[in-house]
Order: structure tokens, then C-alpha cells, then sequence
């Protein structure tokens, strides 16, 4: 193997290394209580899910059982969020209503900043689930749906939220270095090579 070839392998496979991700499902399989009982918080996978309105297991319906939905409670918007320690992508979810319009936004937050927003619509009845698909190029490090009430629609669920961790790329000067230092060390190697 020629030096270019040698260091183009080295230069790919570190920059690979670098983006590696690991991918979680959050299945909400963990929940063990009964259908209706409240969900504050919920870790899965180095995940958290934070309820930010009046989110409970669901044990009746889900893809597969269980999940989590909402009933409203006198409220026309209920949200979630996700989060883990560090940045992460978002590649899908799953959405279901009991019947009728139910309308989601899906936002993901980098340091409370949006990085990108969607916005569907569900159309009941169960057992019909919809999958939505994120914006697996952007990190972020939260990432919230908001489910809105829309005609005739009694409860929404959530499962199957896809996702998954990302290490810390380099900024451009870090790979500017290490790129400068393997031209230094081909170069030096080239130097003792044709000296023989």
C-alpha cells in the first residue's frame, strides 16, 4: 500500500471514529404500572423523557404495549422532551390518536436554540400509528413534541422514539492540526524512504 492510499485510510477512519453514534429506541417498555398512571420522568438507554403536561402509561394500546398518551385534562396542548448528558440525533417516532385530528410539532433545541421543527398531523382511529421521520443530521440536545388538540381527537400517544448519541466532533482547527501533523509525519517518512 502506497503512503497516499495508506494515509487516506487513516484520515477516514479517524474522522469516522469521531462521528460514531449509538442508537436508542425508547420503547417505554420499562413502564410497569397499571393503564393511566402518571408519567413525570421516564429513562431509557441514557434517555430522559420529561413529561411537560399530563402524560400516562398506556397499557391498552401502544406499538407494541406500552406506550405513553395524554387525555387533554382540560388542556389543549401537552408536550414531552428528550434529553441524555451530551448531543444527540432524532431519526423517528411513532404517533397515534384515539380518534379524530391530533397535531404534533416536533422541535429539536440546541442550547435552547431550534435546529429544526416539524409539524403533522395524525388521523385516528387506532390502530393506525404514523411515523414520523427527524432531521438525523442535526444535533441537538433537546428535543420536544408537542401534541396539539385538533377535531374530535380524545387521546394521543407517543411511542418508539428514535434517537441516538453523538460523540463531539472536532472543530475545524483541532482537524487542521491532526491533518498537518500526518502531511508532517508522510513527509518525514518520505524523506527517510528515499535517503536509503
Amino acid at each position: 500500500m502506497g503512503i497516499k492510499k495508506f494515509l487516506m485510510v487513516v484520515v477516514i477512519g479517524t474522522m469516522a471514529l469521531l462521528s460514531e453514534a449509538g442508537a436508542a429506541v425508547i420503547t417505554f417498555d420499562d413502564l410497569v404500572g397499571i393503564n393511566g398512571n402518571p408519567v413525570a420522568t421516564y429513562n431509557e438507554d441514557g434517555f430522559t423523557v420529561t413529561s411537560l403536561g399530563e402524560w400516562v402509561e398506556a397499557h391498552n394500546h401502544g406499538n407494541p404495549i406500552p406506550d405513553i398518551y395524554t387525555s387533554y385534562f382540560g388542556n389543549t396542548s401537552q408536550s414531552v422532551s428528550v434529553a441524555t448528558s451530551g448531543l444527540f440525533v432524532f431519526n423517528s417516532v411513532d404517533l397515534s390518536t384515539g380518534s379524530g385530528v391530533a397535531n404534533y410539532t416536533i422541535r429539536g433545541l440546541l442550547a435552547n436554540v431550534d435546529q429544526f421543527a416539524a409539524l403533522t398531523g395524525q388521523d385516528g382511529p387506532w390502530p393506525f400509528w404514523t411515523t414520523v421521520f427527524g432531521d438525523a443530521t442535526s444535533a441537538i440536545d433537546t428535543l420536544i413534541i408537542t401534541q396539539t388538540q385538533g377535531t374530535d381527537s380524545i387521546t394521543a400517544n407517543i411511542d418508539n422514539i428514535s434517537v441516538a448519541a453523538v460523540t463531539a466532533v472536532p472543530e475545524p482547527a483541532t482537524m487542521l492540526l491532526l491533518g498537518s501533523g500526518l502531511i508532517g509525519l508522510a513527509g518525514y517518512g518520505r524523506k527517510k524512504f528515499f535517503k536509503k
